[in-house]
């Protein structure tokens, strides 16, 4: 993927530039690009040669001739133009509207009207368009973009108000030179929707002219087919929905290896990871294997020259991650952590609550998992030296979303961790019956998670402090109370007063399969790769530490 160079024009009227300038500006850096942010219109009758791309975020304004000639002859040279939102509706001392004027022209459309803010659904109007191969459908809260366009646009989303369609982002040629707009963008909410900025990455890229022009479907093979809850079929159902090729399976069972051959007939079985990676066939591989076998697993494959997923938890210590981060870097391949909870319905929807400011920015979180039954003592689970102990199943879960949260608002710095693990039950197992971890973060800020086999009542999965709010979420089964079930419970401090709302889960489906999409778009189209090892690897760093500060008797630095 090639490291665009962009130019950023904001300014105008009736958006929040300064809103826009920054959280673009913050988004174009996050793939590694370049950036230049102005909103000197008379940058762009400076030389513009060294860019890749122009991208305009403004609304009214005026361009002098000279101006519009530097864009002109820039995207028509060979250069990207990328419109967002109310570009269209820019720099109109180009005579008028009617007469189509030349700024109208390079951009391929005119802003009309706009009904007032509303909620909808983008259509796709041509489904063989390439920007769309891996998109997930797109909709959020925006002004809808009531649009007039020319003929050489290639529109390929669009939105229905009152029974018409309207163009919601399309591609055009210019000269030697590509235009790509998006009608999506009225406020900072919108450009912050992770469906839109993936979109606006693809436009950015496609207008640069760094868009493969074919995209080859990855083989992908998956190690421990038979193993826990079937998740070798699962993995590889996931992967087949993302387009991948279902290409390989093994396991030490040769039952399971003959179950996989039965579920995927077409698919190539191996009497070993070590066959297996061997094959140059085979593309990636997803480890699902009992967690202490993950880091040999792990770089094995990497070593081989595959990319790898493995399945949560990332390793049992943080030196375990280290080892498997450096060989992906040695290696040069993908390697990510199967937190395919980032797509749990409940989550999908607290995290929007959470993004609405509604209760602000957390800065306490209590998190817990609890059940009580005797283990059985036969699984491998329930021995600590293979599984890691108590915290490493729902815990690797529990700190995957608590750090996503926190870090929501930016950086979030662990200062100090402080854990405390229990077996004073269930002593024909090695596994610890009550493990509690306690966080500090910089910012006077905080979260808890316990977790344990020893109480039978079900407490909140999470109870979220904001200083504008709280939210109390349960979990979606277990002795929950009837009334919160289904439901985020929200308190907005009002006049000094908890105002609460409830918002529903029930019927928001879980997203998993869009974990093997962002593999899929990451290793053919270069996109950002949203589960990214480091970030697995803090949570088994807290897991670590919480440990060894248990054996310790004290707070410890993160590991």
């Amino acid at each position: 993927m090639k490291k665009l160079r962009i130019l950023l024009v904001t300014g105008g009227g009736w958006h929040d530039f300064a809103a826009g300038k920054k959280i673009l500006t913050s988004q174009f850096e996050s793939y590694g690009y370049s950036v230049e942010a102005t909103e000197d219109l008379a940058r762009l009758a400076a030389p513009l040669n060294g860019l890749d791309v122009l991208v305009f975020y403004t609304q009214g304004g005026a361009l002098t001739d000279a101006q519009f000639a530097g864009v002109e002859k820039f995207v028509s040279g060979g250069g990207g133009l990328v419109g967002i939102h109310c570009a269209n509706d820019s720099f109109l001392n180009f005579k008028d509207r009617a007469d189509h004027t030349p700024w109208r022209k390079l951009l391929g459309s005119h802003f009309v009207s706009h009904p007032p803010v509303l909620w909808y659904k983008d259509t796709v109007t041509n489904a063989a368009h390439p920007l769309l191969k891996g998109l997930p459908p797109l909709d959020g809260t925006d002004e809808l973009y009531q649009s007039d366009i020319d003929a050489d646009c290639d529109v390929f989303l669009s939105a229905r108000y009152q029974g018409k369609l309207y163009p919601m982002a399309y591609t055009r040629p210019h000269g030697a030179g590509r235009v790509f707009y998006t009608a999506h963008g009225h406020w900072p909410e919108s450009l912050n929707n992770a469906g839109y900025a993936l979109l606006l990455h693809r436009g950015l890229r496609w207008a640069a002219g760094d868009w493969p022009s074919e995209i080859k479907p990855l083989r992908w093979g998956v190690v421990g087919y038979g193993g826990a809850f079937n998740m070798g079929k699962h993995h590889l159902d996931h992967a087949v929905g993302a387009g991948m090729v279902a290409a390989g399976a093994t396991d030490l069972d040769p039952k399971r290896v003959a179950i996989a051959k039965t579920d995927f007939p077409d698919i190539t079985t191996y009497a070993s990871l070590t066959e297996m990676v061997a094959d140059p066939n085979i593309d990636g591989v997803t480890i699902i294997t009992p967690h202490s076998a993950h880091k040999a697993n792990v770089i094995e494959a990497l070593n081989a020259g595959k990319h790898v997923v493995t399945e949560k938890p990332m390793g049992i210590t943080a030196a375990e991650c280290d080892e498997m981060i450096a060989a992906a870097q040695a290696a040069g391949k993908m390697l990510s952590v199967y937190h395919s909870r980032r797509w749990d319905n409940d989550w999908l929807v607290l995290e929007q609550i959470l993004k609405s400011g509604k209760i602000g920015a957390p800065y306490y979180i209590e998190g817990a998992m609890h059940s009580f039954g005797r283990p059985g003592g036969e699984w491998w689970r329930d021995d600590k030296a293979i599984s890691g102990g108590v915290m490493h199943d729902w815990g690797a879960h529990n700190w995957f979303w608590i750090q996503r949260m926190l870090t929501m608002f930016g950086p979030a710095k662990v200062e100090e961790v402080t854990g405390f693990f229990s077996r004073r039950v269930w002593h024909h197992v090695t596994n610890e019956d009550l493990g509690v971890a306690i966080v500090r973060y910089d910012g006077n800020r905080m979260a808890k998670f316990e977790c344990g086999q020893l109480n039978p009542e079900s407490l909140p999965k999470f109870r979220i402090f904001g200083a504008k709010g709280f939210i109390e979420l349960y979990w979606g089964w277990g002795n929950r109370p009837k009334e919160k079930q289904g439901i985020i419970s929200v308190y907005e401090y009002i006049n000094g007063k908890p105002v609460k709302s409830t918002v529903s889960f029930e019927k928001v489906p879980s997203t998993w399969g869009e974990f093997y999409v962002n593999i899929s778009n990451h290793l053919t189209q270069g996109e950002p790769l949203e589960i990214t090892p480091e970030e697995a690897r803090t949570v088994i760093a807290i897991i670590d530490t919480a440990h060894k500060s248990a054996e310790a008797g004290k707070s410890l630095p993160l590991l």
